[in-house]
């Protein structure tokens, strides 16, 4: 989450600066943005894509199964009681140390832009197999 929180790149680098000190620690970080109705959709295929390019999971069906229910719960978290479509800034991150992943969103969303609410979500799955 604390990835997922920052609000710099530099903020960003120093976070990532210490979790590549934990060995076997991966880790990925991407952002969206646009009307939730589309957005729902769209936040899996562009972190899995993150996730394979990162090397923090391998095009295996039990590793992209393993994040797509990280990423599910923790969306739950981003679109929960959502009446309306709202606009969504949101960053995205995900963690992985050996068996285990975690995704993380937080963002913006806002009915109108004098409405904005910040939104976070945390998801955590175990992975079948090792890279």
């Amino acid at each position: 989450m604390l990835l997922a929180l920052t609000r710099s790149r530099e903020e960003e680098e120093k976070v990532k600066s210490v979790l590549a000190e934990v060995a076997g620690m991966r880790f990925a970080v991407t952002e969206i943005g646009g009307v939730s109705d589309s957005l729902r959709s769209k936040i899996a295929p562009r972190v899995i894509g993150a996730c394979l390019k990162q090397g923090v999971i391998g095009n295996t069906s039990s590793q992209i199964h393993a994040l797509l229910h990280a990423i599910l719960e923790a969306s739950r978290g981003i679109f929960l009681e959502m009446p309306m479509s709202s606009s969504m800034s949101l960053k995205i991150a995900v963690v992985r140390h050996k068996k285990w992943i975690a995704a993380a969103i937080f963002g913006d969303s806002a009915l109108h832009m004098l409405t904005n609410h910040r939104r976070a979500g945390l998801g955590v799955m175990h992975v079948d197999e090792a890279l």
